[in-house]
């Protein structure tokens, strides 16, 4: 269980830095003691879970914890129950602003990824946003398949950075774009109407010729008898 544990903890170590965030450890977050307040009893011992780790990632507190080996729903509810105390002891070391960014990321059994119970319980717990917002990592049994399948659950995270994969707009284009927009304002175009010439240009329904053009004259009210 550690060495899973472990593994979560290095790959998000891993993807923080990718992502050029620091990443620190929090001991106090997964501390077994509730720091003040009322119902301090229902927070200690038996009702904490046994293995956690607790990391800030650039303003985000973040623990990692482990799913259960089996899909049992009983065995599913009572480990988030205890993360989820976790997390309310958690946030009892953070002020407001910090609490409200708390996140709880979990990760299931080696091969979980291809199983339908597995998936189904990872949807109903991440639906769980009580205490913190939660994600599930479903891992496959090939080693050599982890890599992609981590990537795809930080995907799914703060840490994702979407806008490093989009391919770079010609300068061209972007130089077209302007003309037309600089031609528009010359001609007392409305934003408006530029904008519905632009999208019947782009769409496929309409060809070259008599409709595309009566599309075009219908959106400019000033054209109209």
């Amino acid at each position: 269980m550690t060495d899973r544990l472990a593994e979560l903890a290095e790959r998000t170590e891993a993807a923080a830095k990718a992502a050029n965030l620091l990443c620190d450890p929090r001991p106090e977050l997964a501390s077994r003691n509730f720091r003040g307040g009322a119902g301090e009893e229902a927070l200690q011992g038996a009702h904490l879970p046994l293995h956690i780790r607790a990391l800030f990632i650039g303003r985000y507190p973040v623990l990692l914890g482990l799913l259960p080996d089996a899909p049992d729903v009983a065995l599913v509810r009572e480990a988030v129950r205890r993360y989820r105390n976790q997390g309310v002891v958690a946030r009892s070391y953070l002020p407001t602003e910090q609490a409200l960014d708390l996140q709880l990321w979990l990760q299931g059994p080696p091969g979980s990824d291809v199983d339908a119970e597995w998936r189904a319980l990872a949807l109903a717990v991440e639906r769980d946003d009580r205490v913190a917002r939660k994600l599930v990592w479903l891992p496959p049994a090939a080693l050599e398949e982890r890599d992609a399948a981590f990537t795809a659950f930080i995907g799914r995270s703060f840490l994702a950075r979407p806008w490093k994969a989009l391919p770079p707009q010609p300068a061209g284009q972007l130089d077209r774009l302007s003309a037309v927009v600089a031609v528009a304002t010359d001609l007392n175009i409305t934003p408006e109407v530029l904008d519905v010439w632009l999208k019947l240009a782009a769409d496929d329904d309409y060809e070259d010729g008599p409709p595309l053009v009566d599309a075009l004259i219908e959106a400019w009210p000033e054209l109209e008898p």
